[in-house]
């Protein structure tokens, strides 16, 4: 008998370490596969503007830009260049380009560290600007999911401060690009966001282009992008159109990693990487990505954490979400669920999901071509 349980020990231990065995491949060729689908092309509106002429010095005693105020000279195609160096809250306001000429504010000399304390404003707050681009690649492009935190070279970083950067929206408030900015530690006490957007009631809220940027430890969202319906009806509801979170790195989040709510017209969440979120374990708030009233392609996002991979909770009627290509490891509660109808849900590789790898509820959703493993 003890011959028996001996060996019936032994072929137990034998299936655990193949079973390990076969995890760690699958996770090895998913992270082989990154540097093709998930770090593909970077888009060419990611270019560096180093090259571009500072129309405007800003140096580090100056912490408000106002196109109505300080810089009432400002015009489409302007470019703020911040000094290198620490400075407090920085908060834009009244800037206005146009389709073809942008205003940018970007650093130059090296590095621009904000650490100010002011509560409302955030490290960089936004007011009442349009065509108004933001970006740390004003020496290096090296910021965002391409890179290790090692190798990370992002121009602007908005760290120790109560909030990280906030949009303050408006009926002005319209194409805002934020990129190659490292933002963290926004409040170790309060939970505050690490980038967020909020549209008033009724206001339709277009053209947000957030990318190459990397986001750690914020004990609520890391990018949080729309409205809380409340239940209310969505014709009232704060909206947004033209839509794209790309090739972002957000590590280590209290809450979801990012978050998109009444969102409903040109949106895609793509190519960025999600580690280790929801590490508060706030139930509704412990996914890579979650997605409430919205519509969209989200697609090439490398999600690693312990709760949830993508979740589509609250939907709206008659959509066509896709999800493809995304890879999701550990989520234990469901790799990705879509509870709309007409969801199409393909080419993803979810592995180790302690509950569902996919979920799909709604009517005529379609699912093929996925792994689910371990």
């Amino acid at each position: 008998m003890g011959k028996i349980v001996k060996i019936d020990h032994m072929m137990a231990v034998r299936k655990l370490m193949v079973k390990k065995a076969r995890q760690a491949i699958h996770i090895m060729l998913c992270l082989a596969a990154l540097s093709g689908f998930l770090f593909g092309t970077t888009p060419a509106s990611a270019a560096r503007v180093e090259d571009l002429e500072c129309t405007y010095i800003v140096p580090e005693s100056v912490n408000v830009i106002d196109g109505a105020k300080n810089y009432t000279g400002v015009k489409p195609g302007d470019v703020f260049c911040l000094t290198a160096g620490v400075r407090g809250n920085l908060k834009l306001v009244n800037l206005h380009g146009d389709a073809l000429n942008w205003i940018v504010v970007k650093n130059t000399g090296g590095q621009v560290i904000i650490s100010g304390h002011d509560f409302l404003t955030g490290g960089i707050g936004i007011e009442d600007s349009s065509y108004l681009r933001v970006t740390g690649s004003g020496v290096s492009n090296k910021c965002g999911a391409e890179y290790s935190p090692e190798e990370m070279e992002c121009g602007i970083e908005v760290g120790d401060t109560h909030k990280g950067i906030k949009l303050n929206t408006g009926e002005l408030l319209n194409h805002i690009e934020l990129d190659h900015l490292f933002v963290h530690d926004t409040n170790p006490v309060t939970k505050t966001r690490g980038i967020a957007i909020h549209p008033h009631e009724g206001e339709l809220i277009s053209g947000i282009y957030i990318h190459h940027n990397y986001v750690l430890d914020t004990l609520a969202e890391g990018i949080y992008i729309g409205t809380e319906p409340h239940g209310r009806e969505f014709d009232v509801l704060g909206k947004l159109e033209n839509v794209e979170v790309s090739y972002n790195r957000v590590e280590n989040i209290g809450y979801d990693g990012i978050k998109l709510k009444v969102a409903f017209n040109n949106v895609k969440v793509h190519h960025n990487m999600i580690l280790n979120v929801g590490t508060t374990r706030t139930p509704a708030h412990e996914g890579g990505i979650k997605i409430a009233m919205s519509v969209g392609e989200f697609y090439n996002n490398f999600i690693m954490t312990d709760v949830e991979g993508i979740r589509n909770g609250r939907p709206l009627d008659e959509t066509q979400t896709r999800y493809y290509n995304n890879v999701v490891i550990g989520a234990q509660d469901v790799g990705i669920e879509a509870l709309e109808d007409n969801a199409m849900i393909y080419n993803n590789t979810v592995i180790n999901s302690g509950a569902l790898g996919i979920n799909a509820e709604g009517k005529n959703s379609q699912v093929f071509n996925n792994i689910i493993a371990g």
